[in-house]
């Protein structure tokens, strides 16, 4: 149980967001032949055009090994995103982001203007966003030999749930879930409040494992299942319910996580 808790601290630490880097200096532009980047999990395709000039978004992404899951923390990703970010070029709002796209000369990449209002957010938010970069996340399931993959499903009245399966020793493999609300504080932050918390061992039974529970409703009555709500909400405090948000696009989010010094980067797979 004490691996059990510790595994919950980590998680719910990490809900929401590189290690913060110095401000790294400006990567140089990139131009590269045609390529098509597609993640068989994910329904967007990354286009470059021939000899296209790839933006500081597009040059981010192709740094990673994987669109889908959870990459490993380097110094030179941590510093693309840091770029990203420290260039990014602000839009009024989400529908400005295709416009001349394709005929950009700059390299920065388009981030929505106040992207911690309703109005920012709401209409991009809805969906599923899987955590694809947050050092802070790998160091730590590092350390205790383990990994963790984190997704986030957003939905549009306001309400969310977060699924991280987890696959550490002794403990075993299984989904660490938590469910709530996610709100706006003001321009710059948003807010999610978290109000329960569960887990679903694989192979703890003889059914399907291969998926959490969808929600608490799906958990069985158990001692455990006390013991995690229990565990959850002690650890649902502002200190871990409210972030800015450093970059917003229909695809791409970054929160910075102030409590560690540290963010995270998710990516859309599903609308």
């Amino acid at each position: 149980m004490a691996l059990l808790r510790t595994i919950v601290h980590l998680y719910l630490l990490s809900s929401p967001a590189s290690a913060f880097a110095p401000p790294s200096p400006p990567v140089p532009s990139m131009v590269i032949s045609s390529a098509v980047r597609e993640d068989a999990s994910s329904a967007f395709t990354i286009r470059i055009p021939p000899a296209g000039r790839l933006n500081d978004k597009d040059i981010f992404l192709n740094s990673l090994d994987d669109l889908g899951t959870l990459n490993q923390a380097t110094k030179e990703r941590s510093s693309l995103l840091n770029n990203m970010i420290g260039n990014k070029s602000i839009v009024g709002s989400s529908d400005e982001l295709g416009i001349n796209r394709k005929q950009e000369e700059t390299s920065a990449a388009k981030s929505i203007a106040k992207p911690g209002s309703l109005s920012s957010f709401s209409p991009v938010a809805p969906g599923s966003w899987r955590v694809v970069y947050a050092p802070h996340m790998t160091t730590m399931a590092n350390l205790a030999g383990g990994s963790f993959q984190v997704e986030y499903d957003l939905n549009e009245d306001g309400t969310m749930e977060s699924h991280a399966k987890y696959d550490f020793p002794i403990v075993g493999q299984g989904y660490l879930s938590v469910s709530g609300t996610y709100s706006s504080v003001d321009d710059t932050y948003c807010r999610v409040d978290f109000d329960e918390a569960w887990i679903r061992k694989i192979g703890d039974d003889n059914v399907d494992t291969s998926r959490p529970y969808a929600t608490i409703d799906e958990v069985p009555d158990s001692i455990s299942k006390t013991i995690i709500r229990k565990l959850g909400r002690f650890f649902f405090f502002d200190a871990v319910s409210v972030f800015p948000v450093s970059f917003l696009d229909d695809n791409l989010i970054v929160f910075d996580f102030e409590l560690l010094g540290t963010r995270i980067t998710a990516r859309k797979v599903r609308s």
